[in-house]
């Protein structure tokens, strides 16, 4: 794969790649909970998940508050 690449490139050019080692999860239980933003009326909390298998870190992003509870996921790889 890295062959079909380098064909892409000028004799000067570069391939890049990037990757990023997780470190949170490894220090603390596979599921944790952090404190993003914390106000007197308002909180947002990062719930994730580590599986340390597939190397997959599933994060909610909770937002409590006057309004009630907000919630969006993201997954990272």
């Amino acid at each position: 794969m890295l062959q079909d690449a380098s064909r892409h490139l000028t004799d000067d050019g570069l391939f890049v790649i990037e990757g990023r080692v997780l470190t949170a999860p490894t220090q603390r239980s596979h599921q944790f909970i952090e404190v993003e933003q914390l106000e007197v009326d308002f909180g947002k909390l990062d719930v994730c998940r580590y599986d340390p298998v597939t190397q997959v870190l599933d994060e909610n992003h909770v937002q409590i508050g006057a309004d009630g509870v907000a919630s969006t996921r993201s997954a990272c790889a």
